[in-house]
């Protein structure tokens, strides 16, 4: 379980900005590798699934098993690696939406994506404009991703490449991005210690 500089763990401080943003919203995690930590420390009032292969599966199952605990009609999507501020989930609720992080250095380690008319054309590895791992969906792509999600064949799909096959259906991704959001993937040592440091916290 991560803790940030200040103390706070991510897991609380994410549950605190969905509850600020969304406040009537069910709140689903999902988890697998040692998941009864994080499960026995959140609200009760949170829906809890165990993901019990998740050493087989990826993004795509997980989020498949989020789908079938909820009937809401618009989705908010955050990996639990994720630190972001406020910010981050101000986007318009009128669209579909994948937040944009502000580091716009070439890294072949991130994924980023292609803009083109205000949408989002295709995420891969190593492109600018670095996708965070915050969605957004309206009713009729949720129903797009649950057609994705829910087959098995795909359970070891990543998010970018479930992402993809949305745009390839029909889904039209608004990029989210301003000067203030703060969106960090954790997903390397080096990012964690900046993040123990502190380096990151509004």
């Amino acid at each position: 379980m991560i803790l940030l500089g200040n103390g706070q763990r991510l897991i609380d401080r994410q549950i605190q900005l969905v509850n600020d943003r969304f406040p009537n919203c069910d709140k689903i995690i999902v988890g697998g590798y040692e998941c009864d930590t994080i499960f026995n420390s959140v609200p009760n009032e949170i829906i809890k699934i165990e993901n019990e292969n998740y050493a087989n599966s990826n993004f795509c199952r997980s989020v498949g098993m989020a789908l079938r605990a909820t009937t809401c009609k618009n989705i908010l999507i955050v990996n639990g690696d994720t630190l972001f501020n406020a910010e981050a989930l101000n986007f318009d609720t009128k669209h579909s939406t994948l937040v944009i992080g502000n580091d716009n250095d070439e890294d072949p380690e991130d994924v980023g994506c292609n803009i083109d008319m205000d949408c989002i054309e295709i995420l891969l590895f190593g492109l600018k404009n670095k996708c965070s791992k915050i969605s957004y969906l309206l009713p009729k792509d949720v129903e797009i991703m649950k057609s994705i999600c829910w087959d098995r064949n795909n359970a070891k799909k990543f998010a970018f490449e479930v992402y993809n096959e949305m745009i390839e259906k029909g889904t039209k991704f608004k990029p989210y991005l301003n000067k203030k959001t703060v969106s960090i993937d954790i997903y390397n040592q080096k990012i964690l210690d900046m993040v123990l440091e502190g380096k990151f916290n509004d």
